[in-house]
């Protein structure tokens, strides 16, 4: 299945073929994706935005053609760790967040990554499964204290 979109011409710079798109269908409750095959060579005279071409797979045949469609060009992703922004110390020369490992407390200088809705990615150290980052009071406290994890209620 494909889907025929319109994309903003100030926009151009970000589009590429094989980039994913995140969209959803009037009528269906859950959001589908796929991914650019072909971008049209020619803006629309009236618009100035340029036609994209989405191939879908239509597992099931479970989408049917000719309804509206709202979505988006995903442009970049990343993979990381992504804590609350109040657990990053960046009050020194580099930035920081004291992780929770073997009972106590260190301090892991970490490279920021951006910025989302009160939360910050960092790229360094790799994530690490089983670690809890300090924040909000906790965040006071020092490297080295004991501590213990709760289990979530």
């Amino acid at each position: 299945m494909r889907l025929e979109a319109s994309v903003p011409s100030e926009d151009l710079s970000v589009l590429r073929v094989g980039a994913t798109v995140d969209f959803n269908v009037r009528g269906y409750e859950r959001s589908f994706q796929g991914r650019i095959e072909r971008i049209s060579p020619q803006a629309d005279a009236t618009t100035r935005q340029v036609p994209i071409y989405v191939a879908i797979p239509n597992v099931g045949g479970r989408l049917v053609a000719g309804l509206f469609a709202e979505g988006r060009v995903v442009s970049s992703s990343a993979a990381g760790l992504i804590v609350p922004i109040a657990a990053v110390n960046t009050t020194g020369p580099e930035a920081w967040v004291l992780r929770v490992a073997k009972g106590s407390t260190e301090r892991v200088p970490v490279t920021l990554g951006y910025g989302i809705r009160g939360a910050s990615k960092y790229r360094s150290p790799p994530a690490e499964r089983g670690r809890h980052a300090a924040a909000g009071s906790g965040s006071g406290i020092s490297p080295g204290t004991p501590v213990k994890v709760a289990a979530a209620r």
